[in-house]
């Protein structure tokens, strides 16, 4: 790869349309190459604020507090149900 990655190759890297090769080569070079780093950012973000990658894009419309567990005590009381129901099982086999 050259020096930097030229518009085309930064644009088919964003919308992955190129080959697996050249996406991969194109993300190496963007570990290091800062300017072309900055090219890519300013393609996928043009400052209006409105990407979905924005602070807190990801948990927009949901309801609940970045604390609170989503499935709150539901996976503890099916995992303590089917332990009763296996000691319960175990119990009848056994007489």
């Amino acid at each position: 790869m050259s020096d930097h990655l030229s518009d085309a190759q930064i644009a088919r890297y964003v919308e992955r349309k190129g080959d697996a090769d050249e996406i991969l080569d194109a993300a190496q070079h963007l570990d290091h190459c800062w300017d072309c780093r900055d090219r890519t950012a300013a393609l996928v973000d043009d400052g209006t604020g409105d990407r979905p990658h924005r602070e807190g894009a990801h948990n927009a419309g949901l309801s609940r507090r970045d604390d609170e567990k989503p499935f709150g005590i539901l996976p503890w009381a099916i995992l303590i149900g089917t332990a009763i129901a296996a000691i319960v099982i175990a119990l009848v086999a056994q007489r």
